[in-house]
């Protein structure tokens, strides 16, 4: 299958000028990105809410079926949020797990040690950018730089 006719199908684009664009971001043969597709709509998604999502972060098509699915059950079974989240931040889906896991333990230390605002959303504390982070939520704390270091070196690790 060709990507252009895959995009048209899904009206992803709708013109020359976006079908340019568009191959440019999507890597991969039309039948892989209609693999990566199908993954995301087999977690539970129409075909619609999956169209949102790539118009709104077309990169998370570039992600394999694997990889695709290890993010959604770290996002379930793991942060516990439910999969319908990713409707409205589907950019999760280009963070890798550690950068994910790692920021939401950091982010659930502060909170315990009453250091964070009890209910920041996912896309609040993965999206920013790791020095804005650690200067916003890490420093907040007297011991947050080092707990960030242990964490940093137990997830990375494994």
């Amino acid at each position: 299958m060709l990507k252009t006719k895959f995009l048209l199908d899904l009206g992803i684009v709708d013109d020359s000028n976006e079908i340019g664009k568009a191959l440019k971001v999507f890597r991969g043969s039309g039948a892989k990105i209609q693999e990566r597709f199908d993954c995301i709509v087999e977690a539970g998604f129409s075909r619609k809410d999956v169209c949102g999502m790539i118009k709104a972060s077309p990169q998370i098509l570039n992600q394999t079926k694997d990889v695709l699915e290890k993010k959604i059950d770290f996002l379930v079974n793991n942060v516990g949020y439910p999969v319908s989240y990713l409707i409205t931040f589907p950019s999760y889906l280009n963070y890798t797990t550690q950068r994910v896991q790692l920021r939401v333990a950091m982010y659930n230390w502060l909170k315990n040690q009453g250091k964070s605002l009890p209910m920041l959303s996912l896309s609040s504390v993965i999206s920013l950018s790791d020095k804005t982070f650690i200067n916003e939520y890490v420093n907040s704390h007297p011991r947050g730089p080092q707990i960030w270091q242990d964490l940093k070196k137990e997830i990375y690790a494994e």
